[in-house]
């Protein structure tokens, strides 16, 4: 699958952009659920995608915030299979909670199809959505 194959794909699906690096930017708003926008992207190198989100409610952290949410971000590493989240530190020290997936498309045994990537970003952004409501909620549902 090529860069511009996946960026149809999902076009069909999402209301996208592209970032300056050639990334697909998926915006998520903020709903009662959940009061911070959510930005995933997209990127495709080689025979991989990723995932990655992030959100400003989340973005910035304190120390002390940041280590009130690792119990619950352990918790939802050990529960869920997808995706995989993370606190992150920033170089002006501040924190923040990331998400991730990755799928291998395309390598020499096997090639994943449209309606294969296309599964793995829905379900993956709607975890990534879920796991900052749940973060937000104090509770890994």
């Amino acid at each position: 699958m090529t860069a511009s194959q996946l960026q149809d794909l999902l076009m069909s699906h999402f209301s996208i952009r592209k970032d300056d690096d050639g990334d697909l930017r998926i915006a998520l708003s903020a709903d009662d659920d959940f009061p911070h926008d959510v930005i995933c992207f997209v990127r495709q190198r080689e025979s991989l995608i990723r995932i990655f989100c992030m959100t400003s409610g989340y973005y910035e952290l304190s120390g002390s915030d940041a280590a009130q949410l690792q119990p619950l971000v352990n918790d939802w590493n050990y529960n869920k299979y997808y995706p995989k989240a993370y606190l992150a530190q920033s170089n002006d020290g501040t924190w923040r909670v990331e998400a991730e997936s990755v799928i291998i498309v395309d390598d020499d045994k096997n090639i994943v199809s449209d309606s294969a990537v296309l599964e793995f970003v829905k379900r993956n952004v709607s975890g990534m959505w879920h796991l900052y409501v749940s973060l937000h909620k104090g509770v890994i549902e």
